[in-house]
């Protein structure tokens, strides 16, 4: 990606996601990717990160309801500004 020249994503709308095993559920590499895609021509719209992976994520739903509201208020977000 770093060797395209111009805007990558030709600014289109994203919603990024991350999770792993730990408790801060890939926050710091979605923090990088924040500060990175604009310049590449990502339009964030929303972002989601989910923690403890193995705790919170059981037969394909997040099991803890207040971090599966907070995924709806996001894709909630992300979808408002796609129409």
């Amino acid at each position: 990606m770093s060797r395209i020249d111009g805007k990558l994503w030709n600014n289109k709308p994203m919603l990024l996601m991350a999770t792993s095993p730990g408790a801060r559920g890939g926050a710091t590499v979605l923090e990088i990717a924040k500060g990175r895609f604009p310049f590449m021509g990502g339009n964030i719209i929303a972002d989601f990160s989910l923690p403890s992976f193995n705790d919170n994520f059981v037969d394909g739903k997040i099991t803890n309801e207040e971090i599966n509201k907070q995924l709806l208020v996001e894709v909630e977000k992300f979808t408002k500004n796609l129409i």
